[in-house]
C-alpha cells in the first residue's frame, strides 16, 4: 500500500490555511516539487523546498523559482574536473594559440603562418608574406594618401599625367629645384673644344635632341652674368658639321649664331630678317697650318614686299650695304669732338665731309 502524504496544486500551496507540522511533508503536483514543514510561521511560510536545504559550495537556491542554479561565489574550475572530448575542455592560453594558429596556418593567401612549437618551446606563430609581382595596383580610394617615410622608386618610372605641387627640394640627380631656381651639381664635360661653363643644366643629348621653347609675354630671356676681363657672360654656340657624336669641319657660308625674328601676319608667323655670324662665303673650306676660320657678320630684313637687303662685314673688315646714307649735319653745325676719319653728309653745300684730324674737308 502507497504512503499518502499531503498534495495538492502550487496555488493551493500558496494559500495553504495554517501551519504546516515540523517534518511533515507536502507534495506539490502540477511542479513536482517536494516541501517539509517547519512548524512555525503560517501559510507558504511555515514550509520549505527541500531542494533549498541541498544546495552548497557552488549552488544557489533560487527562490523565486524554487530551483536550485550553480552560482556560488567559490565555484571555480577547480573544483570541476574537466573532461575528455576535445572542444569541450577549458580554454587555456596554450589552446588558445592552438586555435588561432590553425585558422591561421588553414588560410590561403600571398600570407602563410607557421605554428612554431620546437624553437625555444617558443609557440609562436611566423608569418611569411610572398609577394605576387603585382603589388599595389591602385590608391585611388584614399583620396589623401601621405608618406611616412622616403618613397624608393628602385629604378623604376612613374607614368601618367601627373600635377607634382612641391614646397620642398626636388633633387633629380645633378638637378635641383629649390624655391622656383634650377640648378647642377655636375661639371660638364665638353668634349671636343672645350668651353668654359659652371655647372650646366643641358638640355637634349645627341641621341635626343631636343629644343627649349619659352613661352613669355615679357624678358624671354635674361642673362646676369659676370666679365673677368677675358671672358664675359654672354650666349655661346659650338656649330659643326657631321653628327653630334662626330662632328666635322664647317663650310663656307655655314651659320655659327644664328637669330632670326618671325612676326605673325593675321594667318601665320613669317620671317622677317635674320642676324648672324657666318663662316667667310669666300672661304676655301680647309684649316691649314697657322690658321683658323674665317667669318663675316650679316643681317638680312625684308620690305612689305619680300624684297631682301643685306649688310656684310667681311674678315677683312669690309662692310658691303646696299646703299649708305650719311647723317646730314648743316655746315658749321657738324658734330663737335670729331675723330679723324669721320665722314657726314653736309646738308647746306649738299656735300660729303670728313675729318682729317685738323678740318672738317670736302671729299670729292
Amino acid at each position: 500500500m502507497a504512503l499518502r502524504i499531503r498534495r495538492g496544486t502550487e496555488a493551493e500551496r500558496l494559500s495553504f490555511p495554517g501551519t504546516a507540522d515540523q517534518g511533515e511533508l507536502l507534495w506539490v503536483t502540477n511542479s513536482q516539487k517536494l516541501y517539509v514543514g517547519i512548524g512555525t510561521q503560517s501559510g507558504a511560510n511555515s514550509m520549505v523546498n527541500i531542494g533549498a536545504a541541498l544546495a552548497g559550495d557552488g549552488l544557489a537556491w533560487d527562490e523565486a523559482t524554487q530551483t536550485l542554479k550553480f552560482g556560488g561565489v567559490n565555484y571555480t574550475t577547480d573544483d570541476v574536473q574537466e573532461g575528455v572530448i576535445v572542444g569541450r575542455q577549458y580554454f587555456t592560453e596554450e589552446r588558445a594559440v592552438d586555435a588561432v594558429a590553425s585558422a591561421l596556418v588553414a588560410g590561403q593567401g600571398n600570407v602563410s603562418f607557421v605554428y612554431n612549437t620546437t624553437q625555444d618551446n617558443a609557440g609562436r606563430i611566423d608569418a611569411n608574406v610572398t609577394l605576387d609581382g603585382i603589388g599595389i595596383t591602385s590608391v585611388e580610394a584614399d583620396t589623401s594618401p601621405t608618406l611616412g617615410g622616403d618613397l624608393d622608386a628602385n629604378s623604376k618610372n612613374i607614368t601618367g599625367a601627373v600635377n607634382v605641387g612641391l614646397t620642398g627640394i626636388l633633387t633629380a640627380g645633378p638637378i635641383i629645384v629649390n624655391n622656383g631656381v634650377i640648378t647642377s651639381s655636375v661639371l660638364y664635360n665638353a668634349g671636343v673644344g672645350g668651353v668654359r661653363s659652371d655647372n650646366p643644366v643641358i638640355i637634349g643629348t645627341n641621341a635626343i635632341p631636343s629644343t627649349l621653347w619659352i613661352e613669355s609675354d615679357n624678358n624671354g630671356l635674361i642673362i646676369t652674368g659676370l666679365s673677368d676681363g677675358t671672358n664675359n657672360a654672354g650666349i655661346s654656340t659650338r656649330i659643326s658639321r657631321g653628327t653630334k657624336a662626330a662632328p666635322a669641319i664647317v663650310q663656307a657660308g655655314d651659320a655659327l649664331i644664328f637669330i632670326e625674328g618671325s612676326a605673325y601676319d593675321g594667318t601665320t608667323f613669317v620671317n622677317r630678317g635674320a642676324v648672324g655670324l657666318f663662316a667667310d662665303p669666300e672661304w676655301g673650306g680647309t684649316v691649314g697650318v697657322g690658321s683658323s676660320i674665317p667669318t663675316a657678320f650679316g643681317a638680312v630684313v625684308l620690305d612689305e614686299f619680300d624684297t631682301v637687303s643685306q649688310l656684310t662685314f667681311s674678315p677683312k673688315g669690309v662692310l658691303n650695304v646696299p646703299v649708305f646714307k650719311a647723317t646730314g649735319y648743316p655746315t658749321g653745325g657738324e658734330p663737335t669732338s670729331p675723330e679723324e676719319g669721320w665722314m657726314i653728309f653736309d646738308s647746306t653745300s649738299k656735300q660729303f665731309k670728313g675729318y682729317n684730324g685738323t678740318t672738317w674737308v670736302v671729299l670729292g
